[in-house]
């Protein structure tokens, strides 16, 4: 268990989680590395909001390519989280480049470009925190819950009988 860091307010980090619960945009800035820094702020500041069922596709594609859980992560020996880190970091960056592109056409035209841009300007461990909050904020087990619901058969007869041909058996006598 890793102690608390000195700067933080249990009470913030309350609020924040609350918030993105709710429904409210997570905020995240990313440094500019390019020459536009020199001109305006030194930062970029990105929102992620919860996804629609649209984004909620493309971030399940991408997904099902993680090979790990992101709830036991912390159960991994540590060379194993730095492996684990190397083989799925651009699938984690490619999931917050979906969540905050929102949008099937800006996903199809700018993904990539943003995948490669948030993989070498945010650093792993927040990465893999955003990438857990998405997760959160999808809440992916209602989606393929819902899914499944509408998948189902509905049925508008009563059901058959196992075996309708078969007699009935007499019931046991009491003697």
């Amino acid at each position: 268990m890793q102690p608390l860091p000195t700067d933080f307010d249990p009470i913030r980090a309350e609020r924040a989680e609350a918030d993105l619960l709710i429904g409210q945009t997570f905020r995240f800035r990313v440094p500019k590395h390019s020459l536009l820094r020199f001109f305006g702020a030194s930062e970029r500041t990105f929102h992620i909001k919860r996804p629609s069922y649209g984004t909620m596709t493309h971030i399940s594609r991408v997904l099902i390519g993680l090979n790990f859980d992101l709830h036991k992560l912390h159960e991994y020996s540590p060379a194993e989280n730095v492996k684990l880190m190397a083989e799925n970091a651009e699938r984690m960056a490619r999931i917050v480049a979906i969540t905050v592109l929102m949008d099937k056409w800006m996903i199809k035209w700018f993904g990539d470009w943003m995948t490669e841009y948030f993989l070498y300007r945010v650093d792993p461990g927040k990465m893999l925190e955003m990438v857990r909050l998405i997760n959160l904020m999808a809440d992916m087990t209602d989606f393929t819950h819902s899914i499944a619901l509408l998948t189902a058969r509905r049925r508008t007869t009563e059901p058959l009988p196992i075996e309708p041909n078969r007699p009935a058996s007499p019931p046991p006598s009491a003697a």
